[in-house]
């Protein structure tokens, strides 16, 4: 027999739901050198209980509400900078990035 969180996890799969969304963020100006390591170690922890995670990194914010939207996630972990300036406003918004910084 599968086990509970063997089968939420092969559900999750199948719909793109997922328990967690992590977006790691690391801008070239200001980088976080362990952001990566950070990311895949949260993800390892809801993986290794059989729960759904999905793991992005770098993105603009069109592209974290296309994520938002298809994974529909319970938790989403923002690694990065919260103090950016936004080019057009000058408001503090969420340091998003490309992959590439």
């Amino acid at each position: 027999a599968m086990h509970a969180t063997a089968a939420i996890a092969l559900s999750a799969a199948a719909t793109g739901l997922v328990d967690i969304l992590i977006v790691a963020c690391s801008p070239r100006a200001l980088p976080l050198p362990k952001a990566l390591v950070e990311a895949n170690a949260i993800a390892d922890c809801f993986e290794c209980r059989g729960l759904a995670a999905k793991t992005k990194f770098g993105c603009n914010a069109s592209e974290l509400l296309a994520l938002l939207r298809k994974h529909d996630p319970r938790v989403l972990h923002f690694i990065g900078h919260c103090d950016a300036s936004h080019s057009a406003t000058r408001e503090r918004t969420l340091g998003l990035v490309q992959p590439d910084g």
